[in-house]
């Protein structure tokens, strides 16, 4: 079926129901562009050594030391 023919279609079945049942129309309407947008190929940024000049080989101790560090109190309640 040809879109504009659906389009009128669509109009013609909008314009005959009740405003309580507009709203949420409406947020299917948004659902679907969403789902339309995920869809879309995405945009590849190439990075091309912008981290370069930072050291970047960090070591199992690295990860465990920076891991404490970010956790040592989690669950822990400050007065």
């Amino acid at each position: 079926m040809e879109a504009a023919i659906i389009r009128e279609k669509i109009y013609r079945a909008l314009s005959k129901m009740p405003d309580h049942s507009l709203a949420e129309v409406w947020q299917f309407v948004k659902f679907i562009r969403f789902k339309d947008r995920q869809r879309s190929p995405k945009r590849v940024i190439k990075l091309g050594g912008l981290l370069s000049e930072y050291r970047l080989d960090f070591t199992e101790e690295d990860i465990a030391k920076a891991r404490l560090e970010m956790w040592h109190n989690l669950g822990e309640t400050h007065k």
